[in-house]
């Protein structure tokens, strides 16, 4: 049964059959459990854990059909995105994490950036290349804002995207004025 979020819950129906296609659905939680986010996996196809995952929620995502994704979110400290030592550290450890948690990949949001924007497509496209080399079925998503007030020049939209399998428009608590229109 799915429920709706509305007051009078209007919206709500019974889901006959599951979906044939889908479209992405990230679900992001700071504690992701299977009480939480158990009796929405008929919808969701990603889970976002940017806190602590449960190891019953990863089997149960995994049992469903098709399989919902769990990933780690991710955050690089900005003033070290040029430092290449830091980074390939960094990836490391994040493959290592993706690895031993028995996840599908990672979910970076590193919001902000107003500078180093080939450091952060260069850290992006490493991140990449180590997921790939380690299981090429590795997902990599990126959270972009997509009204990023005067944080165009920080990311290069076309070139990250080359490197990810997708990624995640930020369009939440956007109350400030862009300087130019997102890409």
């Amino acid at each position: 049964f799915l429920r709706c979020c509305c007051r009078n819950g209007h919206h709500s129906r019974r889901r006959r059959r599951p979906m044939i296609a889908r479209h992405e659905v990230v679900a992001f939680c700071t504690t992701c459990s299977v009480s939480l986010l158990g009796p929405r996996l008929d919808i969701i196809t990603t889970i976002a854990a940017f806190g602590t995952l449960e190891p019953n929620l990863v089997k149960l995502a995994h049992q469903q059909v098709p399989p919902v994704r769990v990933v780690i979110g991710c955050n690089f400290p900005k003033p070290e995105l040029g430092n290449t030592t830091a980074r390939s550290i960094w990836v490391a450890q994040q493959v290592a994490r993706v690895r031993s948690l028995g996840i599908d990949g990672i979910n970076l949001d590193i919001e902000g950036n107003t500078q180093n924007r080939d450091n952060l497509t260069s850290l992006v496209t490493e991140l990449r290349a180590a997921l790939s080399s380690t299981d090429d079925r590795y997902q990599l998503s990126f959270d972009l804002a997509i009204s990023p007030k005067a944080q165009a020049e920080g990311y290069d939209h076309l070139a990250l995207s080359r490197a990810m399998n997708f990624t995640v428009p930020m369009a939440y608590d956007e109350c400030w004025y862009a300087r130019a229109a997102s890409p």
